[in-house]
C-alpha cells in the first residue's frame, strides 16, 4: 500500500475541481503539474500510470496522484467514464 505523511502545519489549499464524464475511449492525457491530484471514480474504471505504475481505478476508489510526479492514461475506458 502506498501512504504519504503530511505537514499538518500547513493547511491543505483547494485549487479546483470538476467532473469528467465519458461515454466511451477515455485516455487520461499525459501531465505533469505541481500539485496534488485527488481522483475519485464515480462510474467505470480508470485506466492510468503513476512512477511506471499502472492502476485500474475503479467505482467508489480513488487515487491521490502527486506532484511534480508524470501521469498519464495507459489505456483505453471500455464503456462510461465519470469522475472527480
Amino acid at each position: 500500500m502506498l501512504y504519504f505523511i503530511s505537514d499538518a502545519s500547513k493547511p491543505v489549499e483547494y485549487i479546483s475541481c470538476g467532473n469528467l464524464a465519458s461515454k466511451d475511449g477515455f485516455v487520461h492525457p499525459k501531465r505533469n503539474i505541481d500539485s496534488f491530484v485527488l481522483i475519485i471514480v464515480i462510474k467505470g474504471t480508470l485506466h492510468i500510470t503513476q512512477n511506471m505504475t499502472n492502476y485500474d481505478v475503479r467505482e467508489n476508489e480513488f487515487i491521490l496522484l502527486f506532484p511534480d510526479t508524470l501521469h498519464y492514461g495507459y489505456r483505453q475506458t471500455e464503456g462510461e467514464l465519470s469522475y472527480y
